[in-house]
């Protein structure tokens, strides 16, 4: 009965992520080496980021999230925040664990002399993209 219940649960939860992340054409259906590893995608939000270009930042986002992002980006924007959390970004992630098609990775930030570690999770999509699910 637990397994069925796990089985169920699974179902629910991956299924619709894995949907969403096969409907994600990038070039127009392209393979698009921008995002051929989680180190490719998240260097390429950061400096997206970094640039103030949120619309092309959100791309590297699983698209059901994108929206919710650029919003809270836009925000920041208007704020004059966007320029301040980009920097505050770590150049470099590590892997910590993965799950075919999850990936969990740390990023370690400093502030007045103190680190902090935060989760960025990714998901690799059937078209060998890595998209961000998950994270700052």
């Amino acid at each position: 009965m637990i397994k069925k219940i796990v089985l169920i649960l699974l179902v629910i939860i991956i299924v619709p992520v894995l949907s969403n992340c096969a409907g994600f054409k990038l070039n127009n259906g392209a393979y698009d080496s921008r995002f051929s590893s989680p180190e490719k995608t998240y260097a390429l939000y950061k400096n997206l980021l970094l640039a103030g270009d949120i619309e092309n930042a959100t791309e590297c986002i699983i698209p059901y999230k994108a929206e919710e992002y650029y919003k809270v980006f836009k925000l920041m924007r208007k704020a004059n925040m966007l320029e301040e959390f980009a920097k505050g970004l770590p150049d470099n992630i590590r892997l910590t664990s993965e799950y075919d098609p999850y990936y969990n990775y740390e990023m370690i930030a400093e502030d007045n002399g103190k680190k902090f570690s935060y989760l960025i999770r990714f998901i690799k999509s059937p078209d060998g993209i890595y998209l961000i699910l998950g994270g700052p």
